[in-house]
C-alpha cells in the first residue's frame, strides 16, 4: 500500500512539474571536492539541484555530507541539468567538463553515478561607494563584470552587491579574472538620472581577497531645466478626486495634478519632451476601488505653457475572445503582444469559461502574438492563428490602427513541435571529444535559445511554436556569444535552416562548429 502511495505522489509530482516521462525513474550520485592546497579535499554543505535539460523549475535539491557525497533519488526525467553551489565558492568542473553545469541522460543508471564536481574557494574584493566629498552612498548598486573574449569557453558571470549605511559592499564567489567593478546609482522624479562610477580594473586570484575598493559616484543634483503647463480638461465630466497624470513617450518621467471642478489643472517639473496624458477618477464599487481611466491627447513641452486643453481621444486598443483549439488551459491567460524587435509592449488577460478580453491602452503598430506566464508557470499553449474580422492573419501578426478597438479571435493550441538530434566533434565526425562542452543553438522568428548537449552528445528543445528556424552546435563556446549574431555568421553553412509545424517531431543530427 505504501508502494502504491509513493507512485501515485511521484505522478502527481509529474505532472506539477511538467515532466514527461512518469513511469521513468533514476539516481544521481556522486562526490562534490574542494581544491585545497593543491588536492582535492571533501566539500560538506554544497546545494545540488537538478533541473530539465534546458533548464527551468527545479526538480530536485540536496545537500552533500561531510564526506562531499550527494544522492538525488527518483528523478522523473531521463534528461537533466545538473548544478553545485556554495556560498563563497564557484564551480570550476562539472563531471569532468570545464563547466559550472553538466546536462546528463541519465536513460542508462550506471551513466549518472560517479558525476562529481569540483568547486575552487573563490575571491573576495570589498570597498566602499562614496560621493565626490568621500560621504559614504547607500544602496547603490555594484557588479563585477568578467570582460568574455571570443576565445573564451566559459560564461563570463556577473557578480552584484549593494553598498550599506556605510557605503561598504562585498563581492565574494569570483573565479580567477581581470573584473571591471562599477557602482551605479539610480535617481527618480522629475530630474531622474543615472550616474556611474569610473570603472575600476582588478586582477583577482585564486581564493584571493582584495579590500579597500573606493568607488566614488558623482552624487551632486543634475540640473534639468522643467516648466509648468496650465490648461483644462474639456470633454469629460470633472468629479471630485480626478486627477491627470501625465508620462513621457519613453515613461522615464512624468507629473500629476489634482482637476479643480471647473476642469483646470496646473502640471509642474515637467522637462522638455513629448507627454502622453490621462485622467483618472477613484470610482467605489462596493469594498474594492477600482480606478476610472480615460486616455486625453497627446502633447509637447519646450518651455512654460498655459492654455492647454486636454480632451478625451478615441481609445486605440484590442477585444474579442480566445479560441482554445486544443490543450488544458488556465483560468487565467494573459495573451503578450511583441513589437518589432521582439519585446513585450502590450498584453490582454482572458479569463474562463469565455476567455473574452479588452484592452484599450494600445499605441498604434504591428505587433506580434504569444502566450504569456502567470506566477512563473507556463500556460503550455501558443497562438497559432490570429483572426482580425474573421480573416487570419499571417504569422500571428496583428495590426493595431489608432483610434481603432480591433476585434480579434486568438486562436491557441498545445501542438507544439520539437527538434531532437545528436551532436558529433567536428575533428572525426563521430563520438564527442573527452572534456569538451557541446551546446546547440535554436534561432527562432522573436528569440534564441540553446541547450547544452548531454554525454552522449544527444539534445533535445521542445515547445516549439510554428515558424522559420535555423539551428546549429558549437564546441567549447558560451551561450552567451551563442546569443550574438556574430556567432552565427561566423558558422555559414552550418547553421542550417527548417521549417517547424505544429505537431511535428524533426530530428537533426548535427556536426560541431569550432570556435
Amino acid at each position: 500500500m505504501r508502494d502504491l502511495r509513493t507512485q501515485i505522489g511521484r505522478r502527481f509530482l509529474g505532472l506539477l512539474l511538467g515532466i514527461p516521462s512518469l513511469g521513468f525513474s533514476a539516481d544521481v550520485t556522486g562526490v562534490v571536492r574542494e581544491m585545497r592546497d593543491g588536492r582535492l579535499e571533501p566539500l560538506p554543505r554544497v546545494t545540488v539541484i537538478a533541473r530539465p535539460a534546458d533548464g527551468g523549475r527545479v526538480y530536485a535539491s540536496t545537500k552533500t555530507d561531510a564526506d562531499g557525497a550527494y544522492a538525488l533519488r527518483n528523478l522523473l526525467s531521463p534528461r537533466i541539468q545538473l548544478t553545485a553551489r556554495r556560498a563563497g565558492f564557484y564551480a570550476h568542473s562539472a563531471g569532468g567538463h570545464d563547466d559550472r553545469q553538466i546536462v546528463l541522460d541519465c536513460s542508462v543508471a550506471t551513466d549518472c553515478s560517479g558525476v562529481d564536481f569540483e568547486l575552487r574557494r573563490g575571491a573576495v574584493i570589498t570597498g566602499r561607494v562614496v560621493d565626490e566629498i568621500g560621504e559614504p552612498l547607500q544602496d547603490v548598486n555594484v557588479s563585477a563584470q568578467l570582460p568574455e573574449s571570443s576565445e573564451s569557453t566559459r560564461e563570463a558571470p556577473r557578480v552584484g552587491s549593494r553598498s550599506d549605511d556605510r557605503g561598504i559592499f562585498r563581492l565574494a564567489g569570483l573565479q580567477p579574472g581581470d573584473y571591471l567593478l562599477t557602482a551605479k546609482r539610480r535617481r527618480r522624479g522629475p530630474g531622474e538620472s543615472e550616474t556611474h562610477s569610473t570603472p575600476v580594473e582588478i586582477q583577482v586570484g585564486e581564493g584571493e581577497l582584495f579590500g579597500s575598493v573606493e568607488l566614488i559616484v558623482d552624487d551632486s543634483p543634475v540640473d534639468f531645466e522643467t516648466f509648468s503647463v496650465s490648461g483644462k480638461l474639456v470633454g469629460v465630466k470633472v468629479e471630485g478626486g480626478g486627477s491627470i497624470t501625465v508620462h513621457s513617450r519613453a515613461r522615464r518621467y512624468g507629473s500629476g495634478a489634482q482637476v479643480k471642478e471647473d476642469g483646470s489643472f496646473v502640471l509642474s517639473n515637467l522637462r522638455e519632451g513629448e507627454y502622453e496624458a490621462r485622467y483618472t477618477v477613484r470610482a467605489t464599487s462596493g469594498r474594492r476601488r477600482s480606478p476610472m481611466r480615460t486616455k486625453l491627447n497627446r502633447f509637447s513641452v519646450d518651455g512654460d505653457r498655459s492654455g492647454l486643453v486636454l480632451q478625451p481621444v478615441a481609445p486605440t486598443g484590442i477585444r474579442g475572445r480566445l479560441i482554445i483549439e486544443s490543450g488544458d488551459p488556465d483560468k487565467m491567460i494573459r495573451i503578450r503582444l511583441l513589437n518589432k524587435d521582439g519585446n513585450w509592449a502590450m498584453g490582454a488577460t482572458a479569463e474562463a469559461p469565455e476567455y473574452k478580453f479588452e484592452s484599450r491602452d494600445f499605441e498604434p503598430g504591428e505587433y506580434r502574438a504569444a502566450v504569456g506566464v502567470f506566477f512563473s508557470r507556463d500556460n503550455g499553449l501558443f497562438v497559432k492563428e490570429v483572426r482580425i474580422g474573421g480573416e487570419a492573419t499571417t504569422g500571428a501578426v496583428l495590426h493595431v490602427r489608432e483610434g481603432v478597438i480591433e476585434d480579434v479571435e486568438f486562436v491557441l493550441s498545445d501542438d507544439f513541435g520539437k527538434v531532437h538530434g545528436r551532436v558529433k566533434a567536428p575533428s572525426n565526425g563521430t563520438g564527442l571529444r573527452k572534456g569538451a562542452q557541446y551546446t546547440v543553438g535554436l534561432k527562432g522568428p522573436n528569440r534564441i535559445r540553446s541547450v547544452q548537449a548531454d554525454q552522449r552528445g544527444r539534445f533535445s528543445f521542445d515547445e516549439i511554436t510554428p515558424g522559420e528556424y535555423q539551428i546549429c552546435a558549437w564546441e567549447d563556446m558560451t551561450r552567451s556569444r551563442i546569443r550574438s549574431d556574430e556567432a552565427w555568421e561566423e558558422a555559414g553553412a552550418a547553421a542550417r535552416t527548417f521549417p517547424v509545424e505544429a505537431g511535428s517531431d524533426i530530428e537533426i543530427d548535427l556536426t560541431a562548429v569550432q570556435p
